[in-house]
């Protein structure tokens, strides 16, 4: 893998895509999950995450499943915004999937 290590199938966003970790959820599709961080650095804090398995980071989805899951990004941004006086939400492009606490 890209990421440089072995996916763990009991991860923490995986446990929660499964229904077997509680999250605040603001909206789930067919692709992917949004949620609010359980540890917000920011108002509106959340989380998007791909439903697709087995891929450490970002780089390891194929084209097409990034696409499909990339394509909830904006609707996430406008429910951030709506609740957060509209300031523009960062968006981070760390590592997904890898572990509960970031590198």
């Amino acid at each position: 893998m890209a990421g440089g290590g072995k996916y763990d199938k009991d991860n923490i966003f995986a446990k929660i895509i499964k229904g077997d970790a509680p999250c605040f959820k603001i909206f789930e599709t067919e692709h992917s999950l949004a949620f609010l961080d359980a540890f917000p650095m920011a108002e509106g804090h959340s989380i998007l995450v791909p439903k697709a398995t087995g891929f450490q980071d970002m780089v390891d989805l194929p084209v097409d499943t990034a696409a499909e899951f990339l394509a909830d990004l904006p609707r996430l941004v406008k429910a951030v915004k709506k609740v957060s006086d509209d300031r523009w939400p960062k968006i981070s492009k760390r590592r997904m999937l890898a572990r509960a606490e970031w590198p």
